[in-house]
């Protein structure tokens, strides 16, 4: 018989009408407890780069992270400088994006 796995005992708690475990409760994982990273997901990509063009993304999303790794290969650190202080503005990807390219173009 094959070993049951994290599906199967997912699928049972809910039969018997459990709740999943929400943070800090017993029984929830360590490793998805993000609150203890300051409600940011630690950042694991990009090889794990948190600095980009003498510029530092530790404050970002994994996800803009990403994007903004990408995205400077063909924009200057200046461009990407703006992009950042906006995102961490509250602004989206695309709303920095374009107000990077009324300041700075290219």
């Amino acid at each position: 018989m094959a070993k049951k796995g994290l599906w199967d005992n997912i699928h049972a708690k809910r039969e018997r009408g459990e709740s999943p475990a929400k943070p800090g409760q017993e029984g929830y994982p360590k490793t998805l407890d993000i609150m203890e990273y300051g409600g940011k997901i630690p950042v694991y990509d990009a090889g794990g780069r948190t600095e980009l063009k003498g510029i530092d993304l530790s404050d970002l999303d994994k996800k803009d992270i990403k994007l903004l790794h990408k995205h400077s290969e063909h924009h200057t650190k200046e461009h990407v400088e703006h992009m950042v202080d906006k995102i961490e503005e509250g602004e989206t990807f695309t709303q920095s994006h374009t107000s990077a390219m009324k300041k700075t173009g290219k």
